[in-house]
């Protein structure tokens, strides 16, 4: 672009002749680009008003610092895009629009967008290796990719009027654990939990995934793991009744695969490409309209199924596809639970584990009946998702229902807390 006006080493291309507007086309590589707010016309004398920061700008210019006057309403697409050495911006309070790809790849270590701010573009500020923290101002939307790959960055401030954020938004950033509105409704790939705690947005992919960090969550955002390192077990714990579609997208080769024992069914369709142990603790749906066989891609190599007695309807041809060859499926369930068919050759190849006490009434049901081996066990208190929790209390109730963490004389009804938000009730004698 051919400058208008050159003026300290910055070059200007007039936009509006009717309103005397000018916009940045290019400077001169110095270390420090102070930006005014007016420049003039060298033939006539005239001032222009400095109204944006034009498309490619500074593309790939060494500055170190920037200062942007007040008078500026716009930067443009990949204006500051590949600024490497770039670390300190400083924006005017009228600015208005930052669009695509603008600080793409710059040096920047820390930037506060002012309240006036109303539009980013997206992959405003993704692959900036050294951004550490940034505020949004009073943004109420943020666009896809926009802190993507952002390595170092572990602060951020959103507004309290923030409505949606963008896929992959906070995509492999430093973030752990941040507050956001609960009335986001657009769900990112990062490291966020809603304001309320009841959401987990996304994981940080530098962490491993802990039961732990799903405490009292009750939904798994789209996207929320994806590109995380898997764990070898996977616990979908009883507080969650909502995991997203590709919440776990990327992983491969699970152990195991439990969803915690409660009352409340779990709406849950990621795929997984093997695992195998798959323990389901209550009754699952799929978020789908319509069930097709195998439809959640889950578990193609499990070797065994156990069934909680929380579960109600076996979905088999749900959870795994009928060339899934089962050594057993436990069924801790006395009442046998209604059940999709399997496949002719898993009534044949799998051996049905039951309650003691209930093979007759297995033996009686439509589909049960199919498998060739019904074995009765006397299945441990253990056995299901406890065997493998984490003891967070244990509280002690006397006859008269005073509680204690130090067990009474005689009776107690002993309370286990978990982790992952399961009780168990239990009697002792003491």
């Amino acid at each position: 672009v051919n400058p208008d006006i050159v003026e300290n080493d910055i070059y200007y291309v007039i936009t509006s002749e009717d309103s005397r507007e000018v916009a940045v086309c290019g400077a001169k590589e110095a270390t420090e680009v102070v930006v005014p707010e007016y420049v003039r016309m060298p033939e006539s004398g005239e001032l222009y008003r400095v109204r944006s920061i034009g498309h490619s700008a500074f593309y790939g210019s060494q500055f170190q610092s920037v200062v942007l006057p007040k008078s500026v309403l716009r930067i443009g697409d990949d204006a500051f895009v590949n600024c490497t050495a770039l670390r300190q911006i400083t924006l005017g309070d009228s600015i208005e629009e930052i669009g695509e790809h603008a600080f793409q790849n710059s040096g920047i270590v820390e930037i506060a967008l002012p309240a006036s701010v109303r539009s980013l573009g997206t992959e405003c500020f993704s692959d900036c290796q050294e951004l550490q923290k940034i505020s949004f101002g009073d943004l109420t939307a943020l666009p896809n990719d926009v802190c993507r790959d952002c390595k170092k960055l572990a602060d951020v401030t959103f507004s309290p009027r923030l409505q949606s954020i963008g896929e992959r938004a906070f995509y492999n950033t430093a973030l752990t654990r941040v507050e956001i509105p609960d009335q986001v409704n657009a769900l990112p790939t990062g490291a966020l939990f809603s304001a309320s705690g009841k959401t987990l947005i996304s994981h940080p992919c530098a962490m491993s995934y802990s039961v732990e960090e799903l405490e009292g969550v009750d939904t798994i955002a789209d996207c929320a793991y994806k590109g995380c390192n898997p764990a070898s077990t996977l616990i979908i714990p009883a507080s969650v009744t909502m995991v997203h579609e590709n919440a776990f997208d990327g992983w491969r080769n699970l152990v195991e695969l439990r969803i915690a024992d409660a009352k409340t069914p779990l709406k849950f369709n990621p795929g997984f490409n093997a695992a195998n142990v798959f323990y389901v603790g209550r009754d699952v749906t799929t978020q789908k309209s319509v069930l097709q066989p195998g439809n959640m891609n889950i578990l193609k190599t499990v070797k065994k199924l156990v069934i909680g007695p929380n579960v109600n309807q076996v979905r088999a041809n749900m959870w795994v596809t009928q060339t899934t060859a089962y050594d057993t499926i436990e069924v801790h369930n006395m009442t046998p639970p209604a059940t999709s068919p399997f496949s002719d050759q898993q009534y044949v190849d799998t051996d049905l584990l039951v309650p003691e006490g209930s093979k007759e009434a297995y033996e009686a049901h439509t589909t049960w009946k199919k498998f060739w081996v019904i074995k009765e066990v006397q299945f441990s208190a253990l056995t299901g998702v406890e065997a493998t929790k984490k003891v967070r209390r244990v509280r002690y109730y006397n006859v008269a229902g005073v509680a204690s963490d130090e067990a009474f004389d005689g009776l107690n009804i002993v309370v286990t807390t978990y982790t992952d938000g399961t009780s168990t009730t239990t009697k002792m004698l003491k």
